[in-house]
């Protein structure tokens, strides 16, 4: 009994030490305060704020085309004697130069049918223009004889007046005024019919000289030439065969005026407009990307296009491309897709930034002074290939945020890399 006292007595002392122990370590211990968190400072990209004029580029898309192209057909029909070696794809022919020789053996028969029939009219109208001078002739004739017959005539009646001509001399003097009034009437006729046929004979060799005219054309047309300097495509003619005015034989693009039709928006076109009319004559770059290389050829504008679509939003224009002065070694063809840059107009004391620094509502952000950042309003008034010409009361050599991050906001605060 005495024992079990003792066993509960030690137990409940050392459960007392035990708790009287974590008291005290409890109350002892050091209190756990938390650390305050400390700001983030983003690391950034700015530029210093520097204004100056600046005249960006405008890019634009369009196709290099020919200034001239014709489809080549001959003007008669005929066999082909003869196809010129240079009538080939992708060849350059000259102004003049012989592609084409056909068959003129027809042609050169109807020729000389129409020469005869020419001469023939000739002879013809030389004919009555002999006849008219004989019977002009015999007309003045006549008519000099009808006057002196008629002064005859009045000396007589005079004397037959005075008593000293018998009226049988009067009688047979009119007799002979009125046969030769007669004979000028018939040349007079005369003369007048064949004046008739000469104009229309005159005619008729008009019309036989035009045939002439027709027929060697028709045998100068057996030789089809190029009618400018191009390049030949899409040929399709063999010799032996029979060729007509409805084949076409190639395609010609005209070397020497290449061009590309391109289009600029509607504000982009009024400041190229400016005060000054439309942009003749405006020098342009044209960018042809070929594989990994970029082929640059100069080009003016050269004309606007006719009409423009107002559901286009655009203007046409076309440039002239200088492609140099031999074209035989210009590697650039029509149908190829190039890139035009022509210069914008000048701004004037503005700040040029990357695109990506500008909010969508037109605000940038500048650092301060403790390196806190500030949203300041811009106005964008241009652009040049991914980035933007601004005005704006930005202080010259101000840092302007380059970046955009996450949190980004006024008042946050930056360090400025590099």
């Amino acid at each position: 009994m005495w024992k079990a006292a003792a066993r509960l007595f030690l137990t409940l002392a050392l459960l007392a030490v035990a708790v009287a122990g974590f008291v005290y370590m409890r109350d002892t211990a050091p209190e756990a305060r938390p650390k305050p968190p400390e700001e983030r400072v983003w690391a950034v990209t700015a530029a210093p704020a520097v204004f100056r004029d600046a005249q960006p580029e405008l890019v634009a898309y369009g196709n290099v085309q020919a200034a001239r192209m014709a489809d080549l057909r001959p003007l008669v029909t005929a066999e082909v004697l003869r196809v010129s070696e240079n009538l080939r794809n992708g060849a350059l022919v000259e102004e003049g130069e012989e592609l084409v020789r056909l068959d003129p053996f027809a042609y050169e028969v109807a020729l000389r049918d129409a020469e005869a029939r020419l001469a023939e009219a000739k002879a013809k109208l030389a004919e009555f223009e002999a006849e008219q001078a004989g019977v002009g002739a015999l007309l003045a004739s006549g008519r000099d004889q009808l006057r002196l017959l008629t002064r005859d005539l009045e000396r007589r009646r005079d004397l037959a007046r005075r008593g000293a001509g018998s009226d049988k001399s009067v009688d047979d003097a009119a007799l002979r005024v009125n046969e030769a009034e007669q004979f000028v009437a018939i040349q007079t006729r005369t003369l007048a019919q064949i004046e008739a046929r000469i104009d229309q004979q005159a005619a008729t060799v008009d019309s036989r000289e035009a045939a002439v005219a027709s027929a060697t054309r028709d045998v100068l047309n057996t030789t089809v030439r190029a009618p400018f300097r191009a390049w030949v495509g899409d040929v399709s003619i063999a010799t032996g065969s029979r060729a007509a005015p409805t084949d076409r034989i190639a395609r010609l693009y005209a070397a020497d005026g290449m061009e590309v039709r391109f289009e600029l928006p509607n504000d982009a076109y009024g400041r190229l407009v400016g005060d000054s009319g439309a942009p003749l004559g405006q020098e342009v770059a044209i960018d042809w990307q070929v594989g990994a290389r970029t082929l640059t050829f100069p080009g003016r504008i050269a004309r606007v296009e006719a009409s423009i679509d107002p559901a286009a939003g655009g203007v046409a224009l076309y440039a002239r491309l200088d492609a140099g002065a031999d074209a035989a070694s210009s590697p650039i063809r029509a149908g190829a897709f190039v890139a035009v840059r022509v210069s914008d107009k000048v701004y004037e004391n503005v700040l040029e930034l990357p695109a990506r620094a500008v909010g969508e509502d037109s605000t940038v952000y500048i650092v301060g002074e403790d390196g806190r950042l500030e949203r300041v309003p811009v106005e964008i008034v241009g652009r040049d290939r991914g980035r933007v010409l601004l005005q704006t009361d930005i202080a010259p050599g101000t840092q302007v945020l380059t970046t955009r991050f996450p949190e980004l906001g006024p008042g946050v605060k930056v360090e400025v890399q590099g």
